[in-house]
Order: structure tokens, then sequence, then C-alpha cells
């Protein structure tokens, strides 16, 4: 298996180039993937391979077609434990790329501490916490970090990082939902309140609204935003939810019904999503997809 780059040349995508950034793996998928744009426009590219290690790439140029770095960042045999394909990454207030990933029973945040990443520290490690479903990381409005993950129980869990690096005091808040947390997703609107998007075992998607920027004090708003029954399949896949133009939190997820499989988008009127506006059926399918995701 190889790894490619694709940087499209224009709106459409209809003219784009595509280049290899990583040799063929003959053990086991390259999955996930996640891809960040710091304010260079040289991407970095973060992945799970072979089973064991992540892989951070930081490319040359815009379209990753030379110059490109390769660092493993993490790798099983520094843990005693498994390391799992649950992890995510953001771009922090250095500009520079923050993982938060899973090595059970425990969590980690790994800082880069130079722009491709051959130099970086952990900052943090929970001790007897670890994702069960891929984490979400983001930046609040403070410049450090903030990630929510659902434990092994399936609660919903956040932490509101004090340092750049996580390093010293966090916050950690457990957030009551009304059933077990299948999938969610975090972003910080500009009011500075982080918003959580999550889907639950009995098929309904909701939005959580922090009651303050560290999400702690247990004063969550929470909308239902769809009572679409969903698959098993459906389950495994990850809601998203970027800001439209820095501003409007709109969230893509899938359903299923009459043995069709519904791609459906989510516009927030507010930053808390308590007023919004729903498409649904904006893709159908007979057949499930991994995942999904929207950017602007």
């Amino acid at each position: 298996m190889e790894m490619h780059a694709l940087k499209c040349q224009d709106p459409n995508c209809v003219s784009f180039i595509t280049s290899k950034i990583d040799s063929v793996y003959q053990n086991g998928d390259v999955e996930p993937i996640r891809i960040v744009v710091p304010s260079d426009n040289r991407p970095v590219i973060v992945y799970f391979a072979e089973g064991s290690k992540f892989i951070l790439i930081k490319c040359g140029n815009k379209d990753c077609s030379s110059g490109n770095k390769k660092t493993v960042i993490v790798d099983q045999q520094d843990y005693s434990t498994s390391l799992d394909n649950r992890f995510d990454v953001a771009i922090g207030k250095d500009d520079l790329p923050i993982v938060m990933f899973g090595a059970a029973p425990d969590s980690h945040v790994l800082k880069c501490d130079n722009s491709d990443c051959t130099q970086f520290h952990v900052g943090l490690t929970l001790i007897g916490k670890t994702p069960s479903r891929q984490p979400s990381i983001t930046i609040g409005q403070d410049g450090n970090p903030i990630f929510s993950f659902v434990e092994s129980s399936l609660a919903l869990r956040t932490v509101k990082c004090q340092m750049i690096d996580c390093s010293g005091p966090v916050i950690e808040s457990l957030h009551p939902t009304p059933y077990d947390v299948v999938n969610q997703t975090i972003v910080v609107p500009p009011d500075g309140i982080p918003l959580i998007a999550y889907t639950e075992y009995q098929g309904q998607l909701y939005a959580l609204k922090c009651g303050t920027p560290s999400c702690a004090g247990g004063q969550d708003t929470i909308t239902v935003l769809g009572t679409s029954p969903v698959s098993e399949f459906s389950k495994s896949g990850t809601n998203t939810m970027p800001l439209v133009n820095g501003t409007t939190p709109v969230i893509t997820y899938r359903t299923y019904s009459q043995s069709t499989f519904h791609l459906d988008v989510i516009t927030c009127v507010n930053y808390a999503c308590t007023n919004f506006t729903s498409v649904q059926d904006v893709h159908t399918s007979p057949y499930g997809w991994v995942s999904q995701m929207i950017k602007s």
C-alpha cells in the first residue's frame, strides 16, 4: 500500500496533482489519516501504519510533490501496552502540530517542537483513560488545546489544557448524556465556548454546548439534532463539524433507513446549535462508507 496526496488545482477539482508521499506498507493498512495545514501552507499529514506506529509527514510544498519529511513520532516499542489507531491532530498557537493518541489503557498528548516534528515531547499522559472511539482535539481561544473523547465506559470526557503542550494541570470533565456515546467531535466557535456533536447508540445526533471555555462546571446545553435510525456499521463512522468561514458549525453524519445509507448535513444558526437547518440525503448509497469530512 502506498500513500498519496492529491492537491486540487481549481475549486471543482477538475484538475489536480497527485504525489506519492510514502512507500509501500506490506503489513497492515494505513488508516486513519488526518491532515492539517499551518500558516506556511505546507500540509501536515499524520497516519497510523502497520498497526504499530504513528507517522507524521511534513510536506515540502503546498502540493506535497517535493521536499517532504517523514518522522515516526510514536512507535509500539516505546510503549509497554498496545497502540491503537485512535488519534487526532491540530495546529497549536505556535503553528506546530499537537497529537492526541491512545495507547491502552492510557492516553497521551504529543507536541512537536519544530515544523517537521523531528523533535517532539509528550506533554501529558492520562493514566487509565483511553479513547474507545476516535478522539477530537482543537485549540481554545486562550491558545491552549482542548480535546474530547469517548471512554471505554462510553462516557463523554473533555480535557482542557492550561499550557500549549498540555503539560501541567488540566481540567477534566465528564459530561452526562442520555445514552452511551458512540462518536463525537469538538470545535470552539467565536464565542470561545466549545461545542461537541455526538451520536449515541439509540441513533440520535446531539449538540452539546459547554457552559464555560474549559467545559467544566456541568452547565451543558444539549440539543437533539437528528433522530433518524442508524445501523451498527453506520455508528462506526465519525461525525465531522468544521467552522465554515471560521464562524458557523456545520455537521455531517450518516443515517440508515430502507436498506440505504444517507449523508445528511446540519447547519447551526447559532453557536450553541439550538437553532439549526437540516438538509437530508445529500448523498445516498446502498453501500456504507467508512467516513466523511467537510471543510471550508
